[in-house]
């Protein structure tokens, strides 16, 4: 009798478990994937997305997450942060399997809210170059 009941609830958790995985799927993010580049041995993938909600490391903001290549990632919690922050100019490359570079053009270093030396055994290299800011001119619709 024991044995029957802990395995229904086995069964629904991992029942539950499967549902929100389906669900997660079509649920809609509050990030948008603005690129992905594979390491060169294809182990890791560096993801770099836009936040489009007021919470997190900077929101409203960019990040770059390392995960493994077979993950789903559509926010940054499905892996490692490595940079999270406000750049006029973000750009990243893996020179090497173990070795990722981060460049950020910024008007001040205060918008860099979050970077990292050193993820999953991967080095990150971090370059902030000063710009001065430019307003954007509004467009306006006639």
């Amino acid at each position: 009798m024991k044995k029957n009941i802990v395995i229904a609830v086995l069964a629904g958790i991992i029942g539950i478990y499967f549902l929100a995985q389906i669900a997660g799927r079509y649920i809609p993010s509050n990030y948008d994937i603005e690129s992905i580049q594979h390491a060169p041995n294809k182990v890791f993938k560096v993801i770099e997305l836009n936040s489009l909600t007021e919470g997190g490391h900077a929101p409203y903001g960019q990040y770059l997450v390392l995960a493994y290549s077979g993950t789903t990632v559509s926010s940054p919690y499905d892996g490692y942060v490595i940079y999270a922050g406000y750049c006029a100019k973000l750009s990243y490359s893996w020179k090497r399997d173990d070795l990722i570079e981060i460049s950020c053009s910024s008007d001040k270093i205060e918008n860099i809210r979050t970077v990292t030396n050193k993820a999953q055994g991967i080095n990150v290299k971090f370059e902030f170059t000063k710009q001065p800011f430019v307003k954007k001119a509004p467009t306006s619709v006639r």
